[in-house]
């Protein structure tokens, strides 16, 4: 029987690449006091809500604005900037 997440041992290697991603999470703006991914995501929801407003009512596809937000978070904390346009 495959071992599971109770019965996993969390040696040295895990807690070494526990630290080592939790340290790059910090980094880039997650977690903290600074609060930089939570303004970051809710720039980008302000965004798609301003995006899908512009149906005023009518039928809409949401895919590509919400693939566009979650494509300008990804891009954001990696590049420092997203896009505006799909």
């Amino acid at each position: 029987m495959p071992a599971g997440i109770l019965s996993k041992s969390y040696g040295p290697s895990f807690r070494h690449y526990r630290q080592l991603s939790a340290s790059l999470l910090k980094q880039l703006g997650y977690g903290g006091r600074g609060l930089v991914m939570e303004s970051r995501l809710l720039a980008e929801a302000s965004a798609l809500i301003g995006r899908l407003t512009v149906a005023e009512g009518g039928a809409i596809y949401p895919k590509d604005d919400i693939t566009l937000s979650v494509f300008n978070v990804i891009h954001d904390v990696i590049f420092g900037r997203g896009q505006n346009q799909v």
